[in-house]
């Protein structure tokens, strides 16, 4: 193996990523003054506007939008790294079974 290819290892980049995060993680909190709670901080903010104590419904199932971001995104994922000189319609067919799931998640 090269040096080359050690440098451009994904599992390589991946971990010294999460190395560097922890790292971060580790150094805000140690800088970070501790909490005290006082007042109205503990509260979400709104905009200064107090928060009613109902519940909002949006007009849509979010589990259904949900779905169907995980399934755009993982399609793209999927064309994108998709090798084209081992399977050339692969990605042409993987796309139509996305298609297909679509449909049917959206089936009333």
């Amino acid at each position: 193996m090269t040096i080359d290819e050690i440098l451009g290892s994904p599992i390589l980049w991946f971990g010294a990523m999460v190395l560097a995060g922890w790292l971060l993680y580790l150094w805000s909190a140690r800088i970070a003054p501790p909490f005290q709670p006082q007042g109205m901080k503990t509260q979400a903010y709104t905009g200064g506007e107090p928060i009613p104590g109902q519940v909002y419904r949006p007009s849509y199932e979010f589990f259904h939008v949900a779905l169907f971001f995980t399934l755009m995104h993982v399609a793209a994922i999927v064309v994108a790294t998709a090798p084209r000189d081992v399977v050339p319609w692969g990605a042409v067919l993987y796309l139509a079974l996305i298609t297909v799931s679509v449909v049917v998640l959206r089936w009333n």
